[in-house]
């Protein structure tokens, strides 16, 4: 593995509802482990306390009020076929918004990990579309017709 070491210059810094998240570093490279709501802090049975301690100590203590709480859609698939079936059947990816009533190929998920909004073999309907639109999901593998 390659380490690169990284300066203030290079931290990505996020607004969001609670505030700002700055991140220091992100493994692999170009992955995304956030959405509008959640940074993912994934730790592995290599880091000790020392190293808890450090990530505490970089993020600071937050004071600021809690945001208020989101009502969001429940995303009720309709299944139409097994999972198995949409993920082996020929796909295609097209913009969120025209999704709906399609079957989903692939899931989609806000941030990894995470419950996806839409599972393969799903008909999409109006609630994951609301979904797809408040986390910023773009495009979605869908069923080709």
């Amino acid at each position: 593995m390659e380490w690169k070491l990284l300066t203030r210059e290079d931290y990505v810094t996020t607004s969001w509802s609670g505030g700002t998240t700055t991140q220091l570093t992100i493994a692999p490279e170009g992955a995304v482990y956030a959405d509008r709501d959640f940074l993912v802090l994934m730790t592995t049975p290599e880091n000790g306390p020392e190293d808890l301690a450090r990530v505490s100590a970089a993020l600071g203590e937050n004071r600021a009020p809690a945001a208020p709480a989101v009502s969001l859609p429940l995303a009720k698939g309709e299944r139409v076929l097994s999972i198995r079936e949409a993920l082996f059947a020929p796909q295609e990816s097209v913009p969120a918004e025209e999704s709906l009533g399609r079957v989903c190929g692939a899931p989609t998920v806000g941030c990894p990990p995470a419950v996806p909004i839409a599972v393969s073999g799903e008909r999409i309907g109006p609630e994951a579309l609301a979904l797809f639109h408040y986390y910023g999901v773009k495009r979605v593998d869908v069923l080709q017709d």
